[in-house]
């Protein structure tokens, strides 16, 4: 790939400059030695920004490693596009981080098909997603079949609500477009989904309506075919939520909770056990003072 590392060096003059102008840094009798001074300092401080930039976009994307031309030791040979390509995605995930979430990383295609479903992030080369939280406490896992499971614990012991999610795409391979494919998604999908309450969830508008049995959902769907038959809305469906907001939580999801909190705090404790072996082994041992003779 071909670097013009002075057009991005004229590039890092120009943007200190404008913002030395900004300063009143031009007025007459400013000294010379001060406004360069300013602008060297603002150019180490954008290096510095693409340089943490960088190292963070490389846990959520493909393609900003050393090999494809993002060398962090030598940022001031790129080109002026692969410092914009960095400012460009660095601002989005910005955004994305500024609200309560927790990154989680897709490890199959069903996985990756789910979460950009739920969270709509689709950029080319994404591996992690950020997951947005409504309770600072939730705690998200994914499903080896490709689920969304959001989880919470209640206060004094009182059990774990959980949210489930089960996507047509992610589940069947497709997206049905209208009422006849959707109710045979549906009819498809019911054998994937365990008994309880569901929200159809809608990329427009969001959980719709009320929940309902997972042995009534047919019968939603062809109320909905007869009643909005004439709009396009069956393609806006993208699946299901199961909720489950009791008191007493299933026992199933209250296992995978624990199971994670069990194996995070052991975890922990061999990381803790490793550290103090290493600060063992490397401490130099006093030698033992000389007795007068």
């Amino acid at each position: 790939m071909a670097t013009h590392p002075r057009g991005l060096a004229k590039w890092f003059r120009e943007y200190g400059e404008d913002q030395a102008r900004e300063r009143g840094l031009y007025k007459k009798g400013v000294p010379l030695a001060k406004r360069n001074e300013y602008i060297a300092k603002l150019a180490n401080a954008k290096l510095e920004t693409l340089n943490k930039t960088t190292k963070e976009l490389r846990e959520f994307f493909n393609g900003f490693a050393a090999e494809r031309g993002y060398r962090l030791t030598d940022i001031r040979s790129w080109p002026l596009h692969q410092v914009r390509q960095v400012e460009k995605y660095g601002e989005y995930l910005h955004h994305l981080k500024s609200q309560p979430h927790e990154s989680v990383r897709a490890r199959s295609q069903k996985q990756r098909v789910s979460l950009q479903t739920f969270t709509g992030q689709n950029l080319p080369r994404q591996k992690k997603y950020v997951v947005h939280k409504s309770h600072p406490d939730e705690m998200v896992q994914m499903s080896p079949t490709g689920q969304i499971i959001i989880t919470r614990e209640l206060p004094e012991g009182k059990g774990v609500l959980y949210s489930e999610y089960y996507y047509f795409q992610s589940l069947l391979g497709y997206q049905p477009q209208d009422w006849d494919e959707l109710y045979s998604a549906t009819a498809d999908m019911l054998p994937f989904m365990p008994e309880g309450e569901y929200f159809i969830v809608s990329s427009l508008h969001g959980e719709i309506d009320v929940p309902h049995q997972k042995r009534s959902l047919l019968r939603v769907i062809l109320r909905y075919m007869q009643e909005y038959e004439k709009k396009e809305f069956a393609s806006t469906i993208r699946g299901f939520k199961r909720i489950d907001n009791r008191i007493s939580a299933d026992e199933e999801y209250s296992n995978i909770y624990y199971r994670r909190q069990r194996e995070k705090r052991r975890r922990k404790q061999e990381f803790d056990k490793l550290l103090k072996k290493v600060a063992r082994a490397t401490k130099k041992k006093r030698k033992p003072k000389r007795k007068p003779k």
